[in-house]
């Protein structure tokens, strides 16, 4: 099957419909579902809401790659009842719209720590003080397949325990669980790991989608501004060349960009620019690989 692409809903409009109709304008086949839902995020539905949701994209020939939730953000200090309290609030809801809408895809994030400034391996800390935390991961994963559905864990920003490949490669090693990553290439940057081969390389095994932001360096190599994809410093082309030759990801996610705006710099549609960016690239690279 040839690599495909999606985006988060809300990227196509703010309104679910418009949303909707622009996926098929711009030929997408598949929904990843975040927020923008009738006002909720997609761990808020109701089964009505997710009913409709369902018949929507069934007018106009759509499936639902990912559930894009927040599952699991939160930062260990809260501790673990806490922590376990507000993910059992929220996977039944969850689960119940995957039954209706059954997206490919459930996200669970990466958590957080509050001494991620002080940390030089924030896996290591989850060990020696947090070690419930990769139980709820395991209790996670296995309620989900039990339902069904196939999890994956993303790499967020902000104060999250992922920010180098290795703190990813030792947590999946401790996980003890057959999981993927969401690879955010832009996110494990902001994180202070740049994207490169090698790092894709160090993360391919256990990479099954892979997210797509365009931005550009400022000093010392840390992402610093907003550009499209083709515009961006880093190896756009060499990244998704290695994604696609080696079938890690059957569906590449677009996402907005991060980074601070540029003066001067043409921000007009530049998810469509970067939508046909990428078609450009896998058909390119889809063709020279038969």
């Amino acid at each position: 099957m040839p690599v495909e692409i999606t985006l988060l809903n809300a990227m196509a409009g703010a309104d679910l419909a418009t949303a909707m109709d622009q996926h098929v304008r711009w030929g997408l086949r598949l929904l990843d579902l975040k927020d923008c839902l009738f006002g909720k995020n997609i761990a808020d539905l109701s089964a009505a809401d997710a009913r409709r949701v369902a018949a929507m994209a069934a007018e106009r020939g759509l499936g639902v790659y990912c559930f894009s939730t927040g599952l699991l953000c939160d930062a260990v200090e809260i501790g673990e009842m806490a922590v376990r309290q507000r993910f059992d609030a929220a996977l039944p809801r969850v689960l119940e719209a995957a039954r209706l809408l059954r997206p490919k895809v459930i996200r669970l994030l990466s958590m957080t720590t509050q001494q991620r400034g002080t940390l030089s391996n924030a896996v290591a800390y989850l060990r020696q003080q947090h070690r419930w935390a990769i139980n709820v991961y395991r209790d996670a994963i296995d309620r989900i397949c039990a339902a069904g559905f196939t999890p994956m864990i993303e790499n967020e920003v902000g104060n999250a325990i992922f920010s180098t490949a290795e703190e990813i490669l030792e947590f999946f090693e401790w996980l003890e669980r057959d999981v993927k990553l969401i690879w955010d290439v832009s996110n494990l940057w902001q994180m202070g790991t740049p994207p490169t081969l090698a790092t894709y390389k160090q993360l391919r095994p256990l990479i099954g989608s892979v997210h797509l932001k365009g931005g550009r360096a400022g000093e010392e190599g840390a992402l610093a501004f907003a550009a499209s994809l083709e515009d961006s410093t880093w190896p756009v082309r060499e990244i998704v060349r290695r994604v696609i030759a080696d079938r890690v990801s059957p569906v590449l996610v677009l996402n907005p960009p991060h980074g601070q705006r540029v003066a001067g710099y043409d921000y007009s549609d530049l998810t469509a620019r970067d939508l046909r960016f990428l078609k450009e690239l896998i058909c390119v690279f889809e063709g020279a690989g038969r």
